[in-house]
């Protein structure tokens, strides 16, 4: 498989995986009292990496103006959560923040990028957590961007997998997925169980799979305003803050330090009328045909899934009549998390990582399948205290 160094690079030396050895040690900031209140709370949730020691020597994305707004909305470079990037088959963009496994590969949502993990990568200190742009997003460079089919998406995910196992053959992965990362992440993991010889390294290695605010039920009911929503958007914007403050203060993103840096990547430069703008890159239009394919059967296709998997939601009336039945049969983790928005990993990833962390440590993951130990449990009911780890049959 083809790999090469992601671009842009950094205009200085390569990016160390690990921050060197001296390097100082971050505090959070303190509120600012000249800060708004709803941006003051933001600020406590991750670490204001305007203050960040720039140990990597990262470039800075330079803002468009030297206005007020223009300060308050100035975006971060996504290095600051990704030291390291490559690019596998020249195309697909693949972002990693830490040094050892369990691997947490994540999937984006519709319209975002996997750098909307980036917050999630910032309060890691257990994982390696790995993303990647789907085809049409962010910096993904494939050819037949807008073809957003089930299939073509599945099959990009197995893409990365097999570069995950390649690179780091020894350690285990868990999926997760958000909104429609979250269906394709269950329906790949479908994908490799049925067919477990053509994909018997990846069917050893998968030991997990998280799913973040989607279920069939209330995906599909959603879609007929999704047209309206997305119609509703600005089509335009005259300087990257302004798509920032937007998806900030529209509340599609709670965390502003989060829309900083997740939101550039979502933007393209454009010429209207020999003036520069901004637009989304991703044309969700173009993908209308394939939303309900995203969805359909996914509750099935989740339930059938024989690893330890958790479903995190943003309010339990997101919740249908059949994942509640086997929520309480004990088939699956039910996390649910309060004042945040859709894009929970975003809003609140301290939080998420210590739902990950229940998670790991109630089905007793391990960094290599080596160290695993099977021992009797039923999956979604088990007390982290008890020195046990669950046992599943995956081809029960």
């Amino acid at each position: 498989m083809k790999k090469s160094s992601f671009i842009p690079k950094p205009k200085s030396n390569p990016i160390p995986l690990i921050p060197p050895k001296d390097s100082p040690k971050i505090d959070s900031p303190k509120k600012d009292s000249s800060s708004s209140d709803d941006e003051g709370e933001l600020n406590d949730i991750i670490p204001d990496l305007k203050n960040t020691p720039n140990v990597y020597d990262i470039p800075q994305i330079s803002s468009s103006s030297k206005t007020p707004i223009s300060k308050r909305y100035s975006p971060i470079d996504w290095r600051t959560a990704f030291p390291e990037t490559t690019k596998i088959n020249d195309n697909i963009p693949i972002y990693i923040n830490g040094t050892k496994g369990p691997n947490l590969l994540c999937l984006h949502g519709a319209g975002h990028s996997g750098l909307s993990f980036a917050p999630l990568a910032l309060v890691n200190k257990n994982y390696r957590v790995i993303s990647f742009d789907f085809r049409g997003h962010g910096y993904n460079t494939m050819s037949q961007g807008d073809d957003l089919s089930e299939e073509n998406l599945i099959n990009d995910t197995i893409t990365v997998l097999n570069y995950i196992n390649e690179k780091y053959p020894l350690d285990n992965i868990i999926v997760i997925g958000h909104s429609m990362g979250g269906s394709v992440a269950t329906k790949t993991c479908e994908e490799i169980f049925k067919n477990h010889d053509k994909y018997k390294d990846l069917y050893d290695k998968i030991q997990g799979l998280f799913v973040i605010d989607v279920v069939e039920g209330t995906a599909m009911e959603a879609l007929p305003f999704m047209e309206s929503i997305v119609n509703n958007r600005p089509e335009t914007f005259p300087s990257i803050e302004k798509g920032i403050e937007y998806m900030f203060r529209s509340g599609t993103i709670k965390n502003l330090q989060s829309a900083k840096i997740s939101v550039p990547p979502l933007l393209e430069e454009i010429d209207v009328k020999g003036k520069k703008m901004y637009k989304f890159k991703t044309n969700l239009m173009a993908s209308k045909k394939y939303w309900n394919d995203w969805f359909i059967g996914l509750t099935k296709s989740f339930l059938s899934i024989k690893v330890p998997k958790t479903l995190m939601l943003a309010g339990i009336e997101r919740m249908d009549k059949d994942l509640t039945i086997a929520q309480m049969q004990g088939k699956y983790k039910l996390s649910i998390l309060r004042n945040v928005g859709h894009i929970m990993h975003e809003d609140a990833p301290d939080k998420v990582m210590g739902v990950i962390d229940d998670f790991v440590h109630t089905f007793r993951i391990t960094s290599q399948l080596g160290e695993m130990v099977p021992v009797i449990g039923k999956l979604g009911n088990q007390n982290p205290e008890v020195p046990v780890m669950i046992k599943y049959d995956k081809n029960s």
